[in-house]
């Protein structure tokens, strides 16, 4: 959700767009197309009755989120620790189940 948030308030034209937290929160971004390929994946092979995670394997910051963002969208940011809560600290997919059950293989980068 905090992309989804952040790309509304953005389009919004929301100045400066308030990001909650400090921005340390790190997170599991994942592109659409890899995860809908990796349950393509899943029909295809199968989990033997397993429940895998589908996600990028790799993990950023918030932070590091809004600046990628802002290299390509120009808008003005702040981040407030007073507003809300920065959230837990760490939430990134073990995707290695899914690498040797159904060969999940996710590429698409954060910038891209």
């Amino acid at each position: 959700m905090v992309i989804s948030s952040l790309m509304y308030r953005i389009y919004y034209k929301e100045d400066p767009v308030v990001v909650w937290g400090d921005g340390s929160a790190i997170r599991d971004f994942a592109y659409s197309r890899d995860v809908a390929e990796g349950i393509i994946l899943a029909l295809y092979y199968g989990t033997q009755s397993h429940f895998v995670n589908l996600g990028s394997s790799r993990g950023y910051s918030v932070k590091k989120l809004v600046e990628t963002l802002n290299s390509f969208i120009d808008f003005n940011y702040e981040f407030n620790t007073t507003k809300k809560p920065t959230g837990f600290p760490k939430r990134v997919m073990d995707i290695s189940l899914a690498k040797k059950l159904i060969h999940y293989s996710p590429t698409t980068s954060l910038l891209e």
